[in-house]
């Protein structure tokens, strides 16, 4: 696995992950058609079953749905507007309202969890929508719309919990999946972007 290769190879395929998302970036956002049928792909694999898929097949797509957030977030009602919301954006906030919901999925790796939290707070504008313009969430979403306005504090309890997870670990497998998002603390950065970005939904 990951965790065996060497330092220097490791760093090599972070490095070609890097670029992977940025390709996927420009080639998903060509079209709102191809956007929102990226969004749905990655988004049903990031919420398969644990039984029927590996952790590292649920991180990737979220690594991925990370890297369209400014294109899905682009257009969204401002507060007390009702205005459609895309199909990408609705698909990504009721995927990542479930994924916080069912949390406990999230903790079977240090690095699941990690990309999950890093890709949650490149959507903070999405996650505080139904408390900014619940018309427009129902509009889209009809009566699939009650409880997505939990979303943004399960979120929060997910980058809560994670504040126990020490940022690096000395020891194999864990030493390999470093917990930050580019230097600091994936649950800090998650907390202070909620807390500079919607701190009116949160009091």
């Amino acid at each position: 696995g990951f965790e065996a290769l060497t330092l220097e190879a490791q760093d090599a395929f972070r490095e070609f992950r890097d670029e992977l998302r940025d390709t996927l970036r420009k080639l998903s956002c060509a079209s709102a058609e191809v956007l929102a049928s990226f969004v749905d792909q990655v988004c049903k694999e990031a919420l398969a079953a644990p039984a029927e898929s590996s952790w590292a097949s649920r991180e990737e797509p979220l690594h991925a749905l990370s890297a369209v957030a400014g294109a899905v977030c682009q257009g969204l009602p401002s507060e007390s507007e009702t205005a459609p919301i895309s199909k990408a954006a609705v698909v990504a906030l009721q995927s990542l309202a479930a994924l916080a919901q069912a949390a406990t999925t999230l903790f079977e790796h240090r690095q699941l969890m990690c990309t999950f939290l890093i890709c949650a707070s490149v959507y903070v504008p999405l996650l505080a929508l139904p408390h900014r313009s619940p018309n427009s969430v129902m509009s889209a979403v009809g009566a699939q719309g009650h409880g997505l306005d939990a979303a943004l504090v399960n979120v929060l309890l997910v980058a809560r919990f994670s504040l126990s997870v020490p940022q690096e670990c000395r020891e194999l497998p864990d030493a390999a999946f470093p917990f930050r998002a580019k230097q600091d603390h994936a649950g800090a950065v998650c907390i202070l972007k909620f807390c500079m970005s919607c701190s009116l939904e949160l009091a």
